[in-house]
């Protein structure tokens, strides 16, 4: 029988500095062994992503603010 903890529970969840209020911001979260994304208002959904994923994430996304 679990203890009804999910996986993101108890993580210490990060937003972008773009984030303005509670306006569904991107927020992130370390796990053991997965990098958590959801929208700040829909907690409840999220996306797993291995270390090299989210680092080829930020490096796409970096490229793209770059570009314009």
């Amino acid at each position: 029988m679990g203890d009804g903890l999910g996986p993101c529970d108890g993580l210490d969840w990060q937003r972008s500095r773009f984030c303005v209020g509670e306006f569904h911001c991107v927020e992130w979260a370390y796990g053991d062994s997965c990098v958590y994304l959801r929208n700040s208002q829909k907690p409840d959904l999220y996306l797993c992503l291995t270390p090299a994923a989210w680092r080829c994430l930020i490096l796409r996304i970096r490229s793209a603010w770059a570009v314009s």
